[in-house]
């Protein structure tokens, strides 16, 4: 992670996941928050205007299923077609890009 180039980009359903993960595990959800305020972490995703899109993919995933934050984030990677999405969760193996594509995923092995 140390090598990526701030600003990551996520959303704030993926913040909520985090911070309750975090907490769960003992951990300190304000940690992840003041990566938002020094601006190492950027939240560029406004549900209102992306609603439509983000419904159409809870629709087409609804067997897997797909949670707001997954759908946000594959929304996102649609807007940043250069990204590389950093995940744990191996759904994103299966959910596909703007119909078919990829996404291109960091995952840990």
């Amino acid at each position: 992670m140390a090598a990526l180039a701030p600003p990551l980009l996520t959303c704030e359903a993926v913040v909520t996941e985090a911070c309750f993960l975090i907490r769960r595990a003992g951990g300190q959800p304000a940690a992840l928050v003041r990566k938002i305020v020094e601006g190492t972490i950027g939240i560029e995703f406004a549900l209102q205007s992306e609603s439509g899109a983000v419904e159409a993919l809870l629709q087409r995933y609804d067997s897997t299923p797909m949670s707001l934050a997954d759908a946000c984030l594959v929304r996102l990677s649609e807007r940043h077609p250069d990204c590389r999405l950093f995940t744990l969760d191996a759904d994103f193996q299966h959910y596909r890009r703007n119909g078919r594509q990829t996404i291109p995923l960091l995952m840990p092995a």
